[in-house]
């Protein structure tokens, strides 16, 4: 589908260009009242996929093809074409995985509390923190996280975090079954909902890339990314609530 748009249209298209890790509606007026979209952003990560029409009070209309008569606005999602990727760990493991996303299709934030990495920036920039809970909460919604610091209390502060403040559609650690257990233990000690500790997954990456080098880990990663992504996606699509999505990413990849 193509369509045509104009120089009415530039506004809206720079305020976009402001929102690429936030989803966005473009919100088009039938009356032709008020020009001929606007933006609208949302947080909201159920439906975030789907078109609608609304009345004049903004409260969407049952169906694709309404009476027309009783719309006021249609809304088209514009919505990022994949998760934001969040990285913790600017190591050997985290600096291929970086190089190989700079370059991707993802929108990617990376983070490390050691101070030597504060004015990283090849081949992305790195962030510094050092409030776990408030890094978390101020990260988008549906974002993708990936767990290999140099410390494994801060894995586990990172990932508990995560599963319980993030709304996250993925959260993968770095590390074998081993590790894998004992997480899990100490996720039941704290409290932890068990769907949310089965939402964890570790190790991370395809199985049919064994090497452990660095390079061949975040190749294995970033590809498992993509088949990820895309179910998420496909279920986003289908409506299915964000809890649902996070248990269901949680499984390994096939």
């Amino acid at each position: 589908l193509l369509e045509k748009l104009t120089i009415h249209d530039a506004n809206w298209l720079f305020e976009l260009g402001s929102f690429t890790n936030r989803t966005a509606w473009t919100k088009s007026d039938l009356r032709g009242e008020h020009g001929p979209r606007r933006i609208v952003l949302s947080d909201s990560p159920v439906g975030v996929a789907l078109s609608f029409f609304s009345g004049l009070n903004d409260v969407s209309i049952d169906g694709m093809r309404p009476n027309r008569r009783d719309c006021s606005f249609f809304y088209e999602p514009i919505a990022p074409p994949y998760p934001t990727i969040c990285l913790y760990g600017a190591g050997h493991v985290g600096q291929a995985l970086a190089h190989i996303l700079s370059k991707s299709d993802f929108a990617v934030n990376w983070f490390d509390n050691r101070p030597e990495f504060d004015l990283r920036t090849d081949p992305l920039q790195v962030t510094p923190f050092d409030d776990v809970d408030a890094l978390i909460d101020g990260l988008p919604t549906n974002a993708m996280h990936l767990v290999f610091t140099h410390s494994h209390d801060l894995d586990y502060q990172l990932c508990r975090a995560i599963l319980t403040k993030a709304n996250a559609s993925f959260c993968g650690l770095i590390g074998s079954k081993t590790k894998r257990a004992r997480f899990k233990k100490r996720l039941r000690e704290d409290g932890l909902d068990e769907n949310l500790i089965e939402a964890l997954t570790c190790p991370i990456g395809m199985s049919a890339i064994p090497q452990k080098t660095p390079m061949a880990i975040a190749v294995s990663v970033a590809a498992d990314l993509y088949v990820r992504a895309d179910e998420w996606a496909a279920r986003l699509n289908m409506g299915i609530d964000n809890k649902t999505t996070l248990l269901k990413l949680g499984e390994p990849a096939q």
